[in-house]
């Protein structure tokens, strides 16, 4: 019996220990005690070759005693564990671990899963191949749980329609799932006024993300205007938050924060370890959204005074919306901040124009430099002239340096330099708005760009976080010296150095620009959106248009807590900052009401001019009739520009009221894997009697499609302008297709312009460059 409570026990502990794989097998049954089984014999149990964890069958184990004796036995079939025949040390040896340890249930395989080693490697795949993301990859694995996937599964393959020209209330939210609907028609919104002309390119030249500014002189005019309202609604914005946020510590009407970080700040100065907290506030901040909400909570722009920190009334004169400066209020989200970039931009260009004397309307008695340079310079022109001559000389004629001078300073600023200088300017601008949104979607990604985009500048600001311990003032005293005596003395070494690195690198530059290197695959504001786009053709769920506002719809209603709002003020002070009073409502209809007489006169003088070029553009109009059917090809193009608002016709999303040589028609998005840009004359919509029969007139494959544009409706700017102010009518654009062949087509009067160019870019496999 003590052999066998020895057998029993060793076999138990090999058992909970784990078990392996060896020519024996788990146990069997015999005198109501489990031994092993050799493999081979007839109560071995079969172990499936392809399943690489063999588990005891049940069956066996509850196999009844006996049961093996009535099993014929073999030559080569070994015997049973006998404890009165055999000795337990030869037992044991037979079961020796010869073999790997079973994947599971080993204290090898529990050390295994607490090594943080294979989680890091995972992570930093997901980091790597953020580096390379590429936009249309990203819009097909993604795997969305918003509104566009639920469709998706009841689409059975075919387009549908998920809220196309529906209210707002009638469409699912949120489509995407991270972003609310509201943002995302804000983003889209923005896209159709900053992206209105693409060309496709190789795959080797817009490698990652596409969507890349050209630097194209051909629209920089256009995109200065647009590149400014994108600096207001990032760049602007933003550092007014940093500066509300900096007021609010410096006035300690926020006591307890302010308390917390003036004790931090100067226990830091004590231990000279200010540079280490400044780091570590940073990497925190970036890291994670809850620490910036602790450490700065935010506040709607409009009530903080910037002087002060403390409450004020919003220049509107109540709280409409949580992210303007004026806090004025909105229809759609988003409308109100774009509204004030908008006039951020007019009012900066009215500012310079007077600053260089474009509104003098002094009688200049038939200056020749009138209108040609600007007040300041003309005035000093004057003054030389008056005086005759500048002090140190007896005569004009003896001053020497004129000449020379005039031409050293026109050779720096001659008008070719200063009108080139001019055309970069936009895109300089563009550049820095373009790693602004770059940094702020690190800090907050969207879907589906990866969340751990941070984990980059962390990974450059932690090297410098940790030397900052060891590193002493003196030291950087003395590198900054050594770096300012190489600027100045080592020519003889830096000029040699930069040579060869053009050589052997000729776009070393390009690598080190951060969206090259940090910031690669990170998009911007635009970027993200055609991606997002992108996700809703993959879904063949595409995206429905920007609701539009209209005059009479209702301003959305801002539901504020008067305890979200973390500024030190009285709940009956903050009340009265973010209501209207009835009050104030009063005195602003009495200054409505005085200022109309004022205005009276010029007002009619307006609707006089506003009236003529009406009559003009409608005549305009009328002749472009004439010119189209005698064959003017640009008449051909005005016709339906202005169309009776009973005529226009809202389909999609793969049906596109259109014109194509000034005549009626259609343009229809077939579908399948090679969607073809039908135009026809025939209703393709599935309802009408042409549906089956569309005899299509143009053939256009959507992924050879080289070039894109919105297209304005008229081709002159002026005409555009003035037609547009002078109608209350909608103005139909176009949009200019380049096909495989090279070939432009011009379709006009399109009601949906918008949306047919945003599908066609998102619809393609194409990489976009941005003209």
């Amino acid at each position: 019996m003590a052999r066998e409570f020895c057998a029993v026990i060793g076999l138990s502990i090999k058992y909970l220990v784990g078990a392996r794989r060896t020519k024996w097998s788990y146990f069997g049954s015999r005198h109501g005690v489990n031994y092993p089984i050799r493999q081979g014999s007839k109560d071995h149990i079969s172990q499936d070759p392809g399943n690489p964890i063999s588990q005891p069958s049940v069956d066996h184990q509850l196999r009844e005693p006996g049961s093996h004796q009535d099993q014929p036995k073999t030559s080569n079939e070994p015997e049973h564990y006998n404890p009165e025949v055999e000795r337990f040390e030869d037992s044991l040896a037979a079961i020796a671990d010869d073999q790997p340890l079973h994947p599971i249930g080993t204290a090898q395989q529990t050390l295994a899963n607490l090594n943080p080693i294979p989680a890091i490697r995972e992570k930093s795949d997901i980091i790597t191949k953020s580096f390379i993301a590429d936009s249309h990859d990203l819009a097909h694995g993604f795997e969305i749980e918003g509104a566009l996937q639920v469709h998706d599964e009841q689409t059975n393959g075919g387009v549908k329609d998920i809220g196309w020209h529906k209210p707002n209330v009638e469409i699912p939210d949120p489509l995407i799932d991270g972003i609310t609907n509201g943002h995302l028609f804000t983003m889209i919104r923005r896209f159709n006024k900053d992206v209105f002309a693409v060309q496709a390119v190789s795959p080797s030249v817009a490698r990652g993300l596409d969507l890349n500014d050209a630097w194209s002189d051909e629209y920089s005019t256009d995109k200065l205007t647009l590149h400014l309202q994108r600096l207001y609604l990032s760049i602007v914005l933003g550092l007014a938050s940093f500066g509300k946020q900096v007021s609010r510590l410096r006035s300690w009407k926020e006591t307890g924060r302010t308390s917390a970080f003036c004790a931090m700040y100067f226990l830091a100065w004590i231990l000279g370890l200010l540079t280490p907290l400044t780091l570590g506030t940073v990497m925190l901040t970036i890291s994670s959204e809850t620490a910036r909400d602790t450490l700065f909570p935010p506040a709607p722009r409009a009530l903080v005074n910037i002087n002060t920190g403390g409450l004020q009334e919003p220049a509107s004169g109540h709280l409409g919306t949580l992210d303007s400066l004026t806090g004025a209020p909105e229809k759609q989200e988003g409308e109100a901040i774009e509204e004030e970039a908008a006039n951020f931009v007019r009012n900066i260009r009215h500012l310079v124009q007077r600053a260089v004397g474009m509104h003098e309307k002094e009688e200049n008695d038939g200056d020749p430099l009138e209108g040609k340079v600007p007040k300041p310079i003309r005035k000093g022109v004057k003054a030389i002239k008056a005086k005759g001559t500048t002090d140190g000389h007896a005569t004009e004629e003896d001053d020497q340096t004129q000449k020379p001078m005039e031409k050293v300073l026109w050779s720096k600023a001659n008008p070719e330099k200063l009108v080139g200088v001019m055309k970069i300017a936009p895109h300089i601008v563009g550049e820095i708005v373009d790693y602004w949104e770059r940094f702020a979607n690190v800090i907050s990604p969207a879907p589906p760009f990866s969340k751990l985009a941070f984990m980059r500048i962390n990974a450059v600001l932690l090297p410098l976080f940790l030397c900052s311990f060891f590193i002493s003032s003196y030291m950087v005293y003395k590198g900054t010296g050594f770096v300012i005596g190489l600027g100045i003395f080592g020519d003889p070494v830096l000029t040699p150095a930069l040579q060869w690195l053009n050589q052997k690198y000729p776009n070393w530059v390009e690598l080190i620009e951060p969206k090259n290197n940090l910031l690669r695959g990170v998009p911007t504001n635009s970027q993200l959106t055609l991606t997002l786009l992108r996700i809703g053709e993959v879904h063949k769920t595409p995206i429905p248009p920007v609701p539009t506002s209209r005059p009479d719809d209702a301003d959305q209603q801002q539901a504020i807590d008067l305890g979200d709002v973390p500024l030190a003020a009285s709940p009956a002070a903050k009340l009265s900052a973010i209501q209207e009073s009835p009050t104030d409502k009063t005195e602003a209809n009495a200054e409505e009401s005085k200022a109309e007489p004022k205005h009276k006169r010029l007002s009619k003088i307006t609707r006089i001019f506003k009236g003529n070029t009406k009559a003009v553009v409608e005549s305009k109009l009328s002749i472009d009739h004439v010119r189209a059917k005698a064959g003017s090809d640009k008449a051909k193009g005005h016709l339906g520009v202005l169309p009776k608002p009973k005529n226009l016709v809202y389909a999609g999303p793969s049906h596109f009221k259109a014109r194509l040589d000034g005549k009626q028609g259609w343009l229809y998005i077939t579908e399948g894997a090679r969607p073809v840009l039908l135009y026809t004359t025939k209703d393709p919509r599935p309802n009408s009697k042409d549906a089956g029969n569309l005899e299509p007139l143009v053939a256009i494959e959507v992924e050879g499609i080289k070039q894109l544009k919105r297209a304005t409706a008229f081709v002159g700017k002026p005409a555009e302008m003035a037609a547009d102010w002078s109608s209350d009518k909608e103005l139909l654009g176009s949009v200019e297709v380049e096909d495989g062949n090279g070939k432009m087509w011009r379709f006009t009067a399109l009601p949906e312009r918008d949306e047919l160019f945003n599908r066609l870019i998102a619809l393609g496999g194409q990489k976009w460059l941005n003209l």
